[in-house]
């Protein structure tokens, strides 16, 4: 008896799972672009920027063609940048305010989105690269040298300072990194 009783609210949880929003994957490529974004991804950015108000936009050709061979120009990158064992995703979005450095930062139920910096008007003024976690850098603002506590997002653009956005647990905070 107690077995049929359950019957109803086990079918309702199944009914109910299936409706909500598409959960992030645990690990992503290093090698996505937005047309690759998981599905919970363009879910929380529909979200953010309803009725088609953002898309991922490219790097200004000038900033791609003084890069290094060996960091060609990127709009997306993932990696774990909380530390939490999930790949989260940095991109470059354009939105109705301009294109913005976005973090995405996975959790089981969704993405939590962080709109970071401003990055241009209608493209990218920056290609978007990682720093690992260890790796050191010296802060120039603070006159400190450090170690990256986590996969860090950095912004490269041709011979100026590299700008580090850091997780503090609460957001992202931006760093000026000596080349």
């Amino acid at each position: 008896m107690l077995r049929r009783a359950w019957l109803p609210v086990g079918l309702a949880v199944l009914v109910l799972a299936g409706c909500s929003k598409p959960n992030p994957p645990k690990v992503l490529p290093p090698t996505i672009d937005g047309n690759t974004l998981p599905s919970a991804a363009i879910a929380a950015l529909d979200e953010k920027w309803p009725k088609k108000g953002w898309q991922i936009t490219s790097v200004d050709p000038q900033v791609a063609s003084c890069l290094p061979k060996a960091n060609p120009a990127k709009e997306v990158v993932t990696a774990d940048f909380d530390s939490d064992g999930m790949s989260d995703i940095a991109a470059t979005v354009l939105t109705p305010t301009g294109v913005r450095l976005v973090v995405l930062m996975a959790r089981t139920w969704g993405y939590d989105i962080y709109d970071v910096d401003s990055l241009g008007d209608k493209v990218s003024t920056v290609s978007l690269g990682l720093e690992p976690r260890g790796k050191r850098y010296s802060n120039l603002t603070a006159g400190l040298t450090n170690n990256y506590s986590a996969d860090a997002i950095t912004t490269f653009v041709c011979g100026t300072t590299r700008v580090s956005y850091l997780w503090s647990g609460n957001g992202y905070y931006k760093v000026l990194v000596a080349k």
